[in-house]
């Protein structure tokens, strides 16, 4: 007699959050004319596993982190953008400060011209996570603002300091 084994899935945020950027690489991919097939390829699985992942936005939940290792550097997604993730926007609640600091920080990108796309390919972050950092949805880290004052070439000091005033515009 035979039994079946039912795969139990734990639902694991950073296995999440890893697969999440591996798939806006392949949609990317896929809008910037690149065949489903051809991602199939490049990352050593099936044209059908590509459709179903894109149509259905499904696919890892079963992957194993080797093979999102495998896909990233198929997609030449830098291995530290998956495993040096941000906290989810509601894991860490933002304070009053983090909000002003987003609001300095995004007044600092505008007056370097840059946008977020090409904030995110000089500072080696995930877009979404500048964004929620300069929205206000998540506080920046240490290591973020760093990335972010270097590419700006203003002083962390000098930001920060700016927040605290117009925080406290804010609360009085």
């Amino acid at each position: 007699m035979t039994h079946s084994t039912i795969l139990m899935v734990k639902y694991d945020p950073e296995n999440a959050q890893a697969w999440a950027i591996i798939m806006n690489k392949i949609r990317q991919e896929y809008a910037e004319g690149n065949t489903q097939l051809s991602i199939a390829q490049k990352l050593g699985v099936t044209k059908v596993a590509v459709s179903r992942w894109l149509s259905e936005d499904r696919g890892g939940e079963r992957t194993t982190f080797g093979d999102m290792l495998r896909y990233a550097k198929a997609l030449g997604i830098p291995y530290n953008e998956l495993i040096d993730m941000p906290c989810q926007a509601n894991q860490l609640e933002t304070t009053s400060f983090d909000k002003a600091l987003a609001t300095i920080l995004t007044q600092a990108v505008a007056d370097a011209d840059l946008t977020a796309a090409e904030l995110a390919r000089q500072t080696g972050l995930p877009e979404s996570q500048l964004t929620d950092i300069l929205t206000g949805n998540i506080p920046a880290t240490g290591a973020a603002l760093h990335k972010i004052c270097t590419v700006v070439e203003v002083g962390a000091s000098i930001l920060l300091r700016k927040a605290d005033k117009l925080m406290q515009k804010g609360l009085k």
